[in-house]
């Protein structure tokens, strides 16, 4: 039986604990991997736990991979494997197709480990419209420690020319890309500890298209000489962001 006055006891002064005011910091303490960056209204998520199956699988060609994989995990058990094979257009990618959202300031949250460095790790996210389609992009050179967002005019515009990361396979980086969709515009990009304003550049604008939809797509490519391996885990797809 509870005893005393509602909410029993959460308003009285203890010694050893103290009631949790903010929801996602209870979340995070029930094992929720959503820890990284709170903002926003998480409308998506697979952090591996039951497959790979949520997504498409796309390769570059035979001996690209694409696998469900425990040896290694940043939160639970499992992750998703992107073996890419040692040549020119080597790319294992997954993708998934989301309906056609309300439209806000939207983030694309993901986390990668990898023991190599002759690979690009690439971060999709498209809206399609029904009469055009804007693509943005975040792309991580492991080799050259470039990081470099997509608007559709090459290069890829450079935000950081020596952004350095622990290279292993228990090592994982989160990467979170925010896009305005009403205006088309990024707001922020986070990697890690470090923040980026991206505010100054709009993703790529082109079509047509006919099918309206929210596509997220994460690539493990080849870039230099060396088979590779990006770990994926925790792909986040949040909506309002601030």
């Amino acid at each position: 039986m509870a005893h005393g006055i509602k909410p029993y006891g959460r308003t009285q002064a203890q010694e050893t604990i103290f009631g949790v005011q903010d929801m996602g910091e209870l979340a995070a303490r029930l094992g929720s991997p959503i820890t990284f960056d709170r903002r926003g209204n998480v409308i998506w998520y697979d952090d591996f736990e039951s497959g790979t199956n949520r997504f498409a699988h796309v390769i570059g060609g035979v001996g690209d991979t694409i696998t469900w994989d425990a040896l290694s995990s940043l939160s639970g058990t499992f992750s998703c494997r992107l073996h890419a094979r040692n040549a020119v257009g080597a790319a294992a990618v997954i993708v998934r197709y989301l309906a056609y959202p309300i439209l806000s300031r939207f983030g694309l949250e993901f986390s990668f480990a990898t023991p190599h460095s002759t690979q690009n790790v690439i971060a999709y996210m498209y809206l399609d419209d029904g009469i055009r389609i804007y693509t943005s992009a975040v792309l991580y050179d492991v080799g050259a420690q470039d990081l470099r967002i997509f608007d559709g005019i090459a290069p890829w515009p450079l935000v950081d020319g020596n952004l350095i990361i622990r290279q292993s396979i228990h090592g994982y980086n989160t990467v979170k890309l925010v896009v305005d969709w009403l205006t088309r515009r990024y707001v922020r990009l986070i990697v890690n500890g470090n923040f980026y304003d991206i505010s100054a550049f709009a993703p790529q604008d082109s079509g047509p298209t006919v099918v309206p939809n929210l596509e997220i797509a994460m690539w493990g490519q080849y870039n230099t000489p060396g088979a590779t391996d990006t770990y994926i885990d925790d792909v986040i797809v949040s909506q309002n962001e601030p």
